[in-house]
């Protein structure tokens, strides 16, 4: 139905579709990568390799990417696993209404927002807070400190970073 975005293979031996978008996610964008992960799923391992080998040539090592590909197709014998992540800058609240119903059913997917800040020569940077693997909703949903812009400002100078915080 289109071009996949990004396709990797992650630490648990899962094929991930990413699907990026530069604006904010709507349910669109994840019923794209439904298409996308259901294609992938019912695509024979000779089809799928093919598919992928026609864009390893713009890779560094095509040869090792191809090696990882075959590797996990022969891994896939008892059945293909497929993740999901969505990535964009803002979420819709009915992306987060789909996404929480489908992980009820242990549809493994991941939305990443970005906040995008546009600088005076109009280079953007993309921001994202990231906690640690085992955090979750609880430390997510605790109350944050509450810091003033002098004492970020002065952290940001500690870590040497005070003129690029200064021009954010």
């Amino acid at each position: 139905g289109g071009y996949i975005d990004l396709l990797g293979i992650d630490a648990q031996e899962r094929w991930v579709v990413i699907e990026l978008k530069r604006a904010r996610l709507y349910r669109e964008a994840l019923i794209q990568a439904l298409d996308y992960a259901a294609s992938i799923r019912r695509m024979d391992a000779r089809t799928l390799r093919e598919a992928i080998k026609k864009s390893t040539g713009i890779l560094p090592d095509a040869v090792g990417s191809l090696k990882a590909v075959d590797f996990q197709l022969q891994a896939d014998e008892s059945g293909r696993e497929i993740s999901i992540v969505v990535a964009g800058a803002g979420v819709d609240p009915g992306l987060d209404r789909v996404t929480d119903f489908l992980c009820g059913f242990e549809v493994p997917i991941k939305v990443i927002s970005f906040d995008v800040f546009e600088q005076l020569d109009g280079t953007r940077l993309l921001m994202r807070e990231v906690l640690d693997e085992g955090e979750g909703a609880q430390t997510a949903s605790k109350k944050r400190k509450i810091r003033t812009v002098a004492q970020i400002t002065e952290t940001a100078e500690n870590a040497g970073l005070g003129e690029p915080f200064r021009q954010l």
